[in-house]
């Protein structure tokens, strides 16, 4: 679990505890989220590192980012309902 500091947003959280933006929409599900929100002190499980040497080098560099501020899109919505079988 990783506490959410203010102004971070969901691909701040990805890259640095999981070395990957790509894990964004796997933390959203894994929290129970339909959408990009997270909120200051909220604590948030990360469900798997993409990227284990670039999570680590941000571990032990002690990096934190923090590239969010108020009203830059973090409200946006996506759908759990997604179908990942393409024909």
């Amino acid at each position: 679990m990783i506490k959410v500091l203010e102004n971070q947003n969901i691909w701040d959280i990805a890259m640095v505890n999981s070395g990957s933006l790509e894990s964004a929409f796997d933390i959203l599900i894994a929290n129970g989220k339909n959408s990009l929100t997270i909120v200051a002190d909220e604590e948030l499980k990360i469900p798997s590192i993409s990227n284990i040497k670039l999570a680590e080098y941000f571990q032990k560099e002690k990096i934190v980012m923090l590239t969010s501020s108020a009203g830059t899109g973090n409200n946006l919505s996506f759908s759990l309902s997604f179908s990942n079988s393409f024909q």
